[in-house]
Formats: C-alpha cells, structure tokens, sequence
C-alpha cells in the first residue's frame, strides 16, 4: 500500500505518484480573471452549458487529468454555498456531469473545518474510495474533503492523509495549533462504515513504556521557571514530535508501522540524559529520540493493538528497513503472537 504525501511541497503536488493508483494534481495559480471556461478552453475542450458558473471568475480551481476521466474541483469569487464545485468529464462516453460540494452537511471524524477555509491551495488525490480533495490553511493545518465514487461528500478531515488503505479506510494527521509552543503528532483513522466514529490511532492509551518513560523524563526537566519565563505549558506528555519517514500498511490493511522521531528541549533543566532509545546527532537546541510503532488488527478498532520498540532496538532485532519492515509477516508474528486478526473482545 502506498503512502499519500503528508506535506504541503509544491514538488510533490505537481509529482504523480507512482503505483497503488494514487495520482495528484499538479499546482495551480489561476489568474483572478479566469473562468472555468478559460480553464476548459485552454484544453481544448468545449465549455458544457449544463455545468454551474462557468462563466465566472475562479478563486481556485485544481484539474486531475487522467486517460479515463477529467475532474474540476473549483471555487468561484465570492462566498456563496457551496464553497467548491466538481466537473467531471468520462472520456469514453464525452458525458459532462457536475456537482456541487457541500460542506455544510458533512463532518469529520474530529468536528470539520468551517466551509470557507476549504477552498484555497487545492489538490486532488485518487484513492480506493474516491477522490480527496486537500485545501491548505497554514503550515500545520490541512483540511481533507473525502469525495465518494459519486463526487458526494463522505466527510471532513481536520488534517491530511498519510497512508489510504485498499477497501477505503484513511489514516490520516490530525492538524496542529501552528503558533501554539509545541506541536505534537496525532493519527486518526477514518473509516466509511464508520464515518462518524472518531478513531484514534496515535497517541493511544494506555501509554506503554517507552512513551511513559519519555514523560516521566519531560516532567523531571520541566521547572516552574522555565515555563514562566518561555510561557510554555511544560505538559509533559505534550511535546514536539514529528512523523520520520512513511507511514506504511501492509496488503490487507490490517498493520500499520511508523516510525516518530521526539525532540527535547536541552535547555529545560540541563542537557537530556540518556534513555532507553537511540538519540541522533541533531543540532545543539535539542535532541531526538526515534521510536517505531506498529499496530496490528486495524480491520477491527475496538481490539487494535500495538506496540512501540526503540528503533535501535528494533534494527538490532530485526534489521534495516524501516517502515515497511515492520509490516512483515515475520516481525508481526514475533510481536503480536500471530499474523490472524485478533477477535473482538467478549462483551
């Protein structure tokens, strides 16, 4: 299974991504004046009547251009509802459809976010389940349409996708305060049978001992000074965090591993001690602690299970190759007993 891009990098979205059927839409800055006329036109294609607006200037609009099909996603100047709108030409038949995409309706598995912000820095993504229409609000904030077969809205993601699973689920990250003083790492798995459910992935309780050590650790060095003075709320089991690498699952979409690199303030109380995992050379303002993660029985979230191993441990005990090493048969078994779906729970 293929990765989806977690960031915002003009490369990427203007990249297409190679296997797993996943393509993403090259990046485009409309002039204020364009249309989606202008837009088709420049294509060499005829303008359908039935298509709304299409004569109005565009405040953003986005193309995926595939051998089967054409897709519009497009916002018009103004801010009226809908906030975006989709054309779809199916290449075979010439057929021209539209839609409109309505926000108002549909919410994420962590609250959506507010229609007018879902409009700008667009990019479109094919998956298993439709199509994925990705808006950019800062840095550390994305909002995520899910678009069905149909082009209906299925949900809202406060964030971005970082891995789609082949029956249509979504892991995705949960966005972030983007001034706030630490930026931790939250995973949420999205799941169309389960559209209102809100799934947590990443961090999942109850903490096991490699993260309960990293708080304990982050509590010790944190001083009532030294807050103060940074105006930093010292959570200690809140802290910056971010994503090494992939976010990897295997064929059945049933294992999930990863790997998430932890950083810590030196100047908290003195320089960080020694732990249980392997600290990188980083630059002199902090130091980071790499811990991988591998969760097995996705297919069933109530009895999801993982388990997080030091990555030095890891490699020690079953080699390179990380992530997509962790979504071994053989390392599943060693960690989890066995590579069958675990049952549910008696109730």
């Amino acid at each position: 299974m293929r990765p989806l891009r977690s960031g915002w990098r003009v490369a990427a979205r203007a990249a297409r991504l190679v296997g797993g059927g996943l393509a993403i839409a090259a990046l485009v800055h409309p002039a204020s004046a364009e249309t989606l006329g202008d837009v088709l036109r420049a294509r060499g294609l005829a303008p359908p009547p039935q298509i709304a607006a299409l004569d109005r200037p565009l405040d953003s609009y986005q193309v995926l251009d595939e051998a089967g099909e054409l897709l519009v996603v497009y916002a018009v100047q103004g801010g009226d509802e809908p906030p975006l709108r989709a054309a779809r030409l199916e290449r075979a038949s010439g057929r021209w459809s539209g839609a409109p995409i309505s926000l108002t309706a549909a919410r994420g598995a962590d609250g959506a976010v507010a229609g007018p912000w879902c409009r700008h820095g667009l990019a479109l993504e094919r998956f298993p389940g439709g199509v994925l229409v990705r808006a950019h609000l800062n840095p550390s904030a994305e909002c995520t349409i899910v678009l069905g077969r149909d082009l209906s809205v299925r949900a809202v993601l406060a964030g971005w996708p970082v891995v789609a699973l082949a029956d249509g689920r979504l892991v995705y990250q949960r966005n972030q305060v983007h001034f706030a003083p630490v930026h931790p790492v939250a995973l949420g798995l999205w799941d169309p049978t389960r559209p209102r459910d809100d799934i947590s992935v990443y961090p999942r309780e109850p903490y096991q001992a490699v993260r309960r050590a990293h708080v304990e650790r982050m509590r010790a060095r944190y001083t009532d000074d030294w807050c103060r003075v940074r105006n930093h709320p010292c959570e200690p089991d809140r802290f910056d965090e971010r994503l090494a690498g992939e976010v990897v699952a295997d064929a059945r979409g049933d294992a999930l591993a990863f790997v998430v690199a932890w950083e810590v303030e030196r100047d908290a109380a003195g320089p960080p001690a020694p732990d249980a995992s392997a600290v990188s050379a980083v630059p002199a303002a902090e130091a980071v602690t790499e811990v991988v993660y591998v969760y097995f029985g996705l297919r069933r979230p109530a009895t999801m299970r993982y388990r997080e191993l030091p990555r030095r441990d890891f490699e020690a005990r079953f080699g390179p190759g990380l992530p997509r090493r962790a979504v071994d048969a053989d390392v599943l078994r060693a960690l989890f007993g066995s590579a069958r779906e675990p049952r549910p729970a008696p109730r």
